[in-house]
């Protein structure tokens, strides 16, 4: 039987056999398989390559005389976005990655995506591109940067196309605008074949005239105005009735008749001196003149629209052969026709001042017109201008790419790589002793076994 330290001795010592086993074995067991990984997992090559995106002129100016600047400005569009994220969206996309799997003639499904490697201070976009073979890793690369260089161009293209269209659009209109006012210009010209400006000019011009020769006229009636008051004061004649005197001399029916009567008195005042007044003759002169007398006294009343009796057809007959009556009624005639004159010059006054203002206004709407032609003038060339300037910043937006690097032909396989399989046999020999030292201290720890310990 054994004693009771030789129990203790015992149970202080473990049996590292057993460990010892599963280490040799675990290990044999992992670099067994790092040696199959190395000679049987399928081969893979990386191909590398880069591509540069080129830089664009940071601002396009096109000068337009006397109209302003029109500029493309790129550096301000680069400030909201890096294009290099654009491509990097693109040449990872689906259907990129399904057009270069067509040319290189494999699934769509066996062109894994690019790794991708974009340093912000580079202008350079890294890829590598897995391939089965040297050969196919190169033609996958090649594959790749054709079609994102044929979809980049396609996207520029596309946008060229809309902005041209857009372009277009506000062409035509502006066009259109133009047209308007061209049409507007040359009606205005067809309706006002003189410049109405001149136009203006002249009418002034010959307002003024007018109002000159107005003021003339107006200093000579009152001068003769002047002259009738200074005739009226020193006869006792009403104007009334020297005006319907002379209304009736202008009549010719009563001037034949006052002749014929002048005549007759003629002859009756010279029978009255050689025979008596009872005499057949001198008594039948006398009722010629009766009968003259009332003859005038009928076309008087005719004439005048009243009734005048002969005593006072005696007297208006008397008017016309007092010489200061005739120097009134010659005042008087002159007065009205310069009062006649002066309405009819006033008249002439206020039509030209109307026609004045008509071509005033159609100064102020040929202006308006005018400007408007020159302001289409100024967005139609502006227009244009953007045709070319549109294309020179939509570079900024997708600008051009060149291969930096092309893509290299792979001399060794990247997958499985000896060292990295190695590497990583080690690390897993080197855990696998760790946790066979950690189990044999676990073992013997006293809180697992406390007799263990024990002096």
């Amino acid at each position: 039987m054994a004693t009771s330290s030789e129990a203790d001795v015992k149970l202080q010592t473990t049996d590292l056999r057993p460990y010892i086993r599963a280490g040799i074995i675990g290990t044999a067991v992992i670099w067994l398989f790092v040696i199959l990984f190395i000679l049987f997992w399928p081969a893979t090559y990386t191909s590398s390559w880069g591509l540069m995106v080129l830089g664009t002129d940071p601002a396009v100016n096109v000068n337009l005389q006397e109209i302003g600047t029109a500029s493309a400005d790129a550096s301000r569009q680069a400030e909201y976005q890096d294009p290099r994220d654009d491509y990097i969206y693109i040449a990872t996309s689906l259907d990129t990655l399904a057009a270069a799997a067509k040319i290189v003639g494999i699934e769509p499904e066996e062109f894994e995506e690019p790794e991708i490697v974009a340093e912000p201070d580079r202008a350079i976009i890294e890829f590598e591109v897995d391939g089965d073979t040297p050969e196919q890793a190169q033609a996958k690369s090649m594959a790749l940067y054709n079609v994102l260089r044929t979809k980049i161009d396609q996207l520029r293209q596309e946008e060229i196309d809309r902005r041209k269209a857009e372009t277009m659009t506000n062409l035509d209109n502006d066009q259109e605008f133009l047209n308007e006012s061209q049409l507007k210009i040359a009606d205005f010209k067809a309706r006002s074949p003189y410049h109405v400006e001149d136009q203006i000019k002249t009418l002034a011009s010959s307002i003024e005239e007018l109002r000159a020769s107005l003021s003339e006229q107006v200093a000579q009636m009152r001068g003769l105005q002047a002259k009738l008051d200074q005739i009226s004061s020193h006869k006792t004649v009403s104007a009334s009735e020297v005006f319907d005197a002379y209304l009736l001399q202008s009549d010719p029916a009563y001037k034949s008749q006052f002749d014929q009567y002048g005549q007759v008195f003629s002859e009756f005042a010279t029978l009255d001196v050689a025979v008596g007044e009872n005499h057949p003759d001198l008594l039948a002169k006398k009722g010629e003149m009766q009968s003259i007398l009332e003859a005038m006294s009928e076309r008087a009343a005719f004439v005048l629209d009243r009734n005048v009796d002969e005593k006072e057809l005696v007297h208006l007959n008397s008017l016309v052969v007092d010489p200061q009556m005739v120097e009134w009624a010659n005042t008087y005639s002159d007065f009205k026709a310069l009062e006649a004159s002066t309405a009819e010059m006033e008249n002439q006054i206020s039509l030209l001042e109307q026609r004045l203002t008509l071509l005033d206004q159609e100064n102020i709407t040929f202006s308006r017109v005018q400007a408007d032609f020159l302001v289409a003038e100024s967005v139609l060339a502006s227009t244009i201008a953007k045709l070319g300037l549109n294309q020179e910043g939509i570079y900024s937006i997708y600008p051009p790419v060149q291969l930096a690097v092309h893509p290299n032909l792979p001399e060794e396989k990247s997958v499985p790589d000896p060292q990295v399989a190695s590497l990583a046999g080690a690390a897993a020999t080197f855990l696998l002793v760790a946790l066979l030292i950690f189990l044999i201290w676990e073992r013997n720890s006293p809180w697992r076994n406390p007799r263990a310990w024990v002096p």
